[in-house]
């Protein structure tokens, strides 16, 4: 259970007050988005969370690849080439022209729950 507290404090504009927050937080959960850009970066970007780039799971790594197993694709292809495909044949489709050296190619969206160990 996050335990957010709010406190109240004075500013110095008139008496006026805004909210202070302060947090002790038990678990986490979290939003991410970041914007994907340079050519390529999509099958990058797929390798990377389809953990098939093999330096990352080494023992140096930060990934667990017993856990690994664990992920879930909810949407779309299980192998970054396939993604990579699919990404260019919508921008076809989509008759994209020419794209800017600094264009957004996607979005990479992240949400993470609490697990159920650190739920209260």
């Amino acid at each position: 259970m996050d335990t957010t507290q709010i406190k109240t404090a004075r500013s110095g504009a008139a008496g006026t007050t805004r909210p202070e927050y302060t947090s002790v937080r038990e678990h986490t959960q979290l939003l991410r988005i970041k914007k994907l850009t340079g050519s390529g970066i999509i099958a990058i970007a797929a390798r990377h969370n389809l953990r098939e780039i093999q330096a990352e799971r080494g023992a140096d790594s930060h990934i667990d690849p017993r856990k690994s197993l664990l992920n879930v694709v909810l949407r779309g292809a299980g192998r970054a080439a396939a993604v990579a495909a699919e990404a260019v044949r919508l921008m076809e489709q989509a008759k994209a022209k020419p794209l800017r050296k600094d264009a957004v190619y996607g979005l990479e969206i992240l949400v993470s729950f609490a697990t159920a160990t650190s739920a209260s």
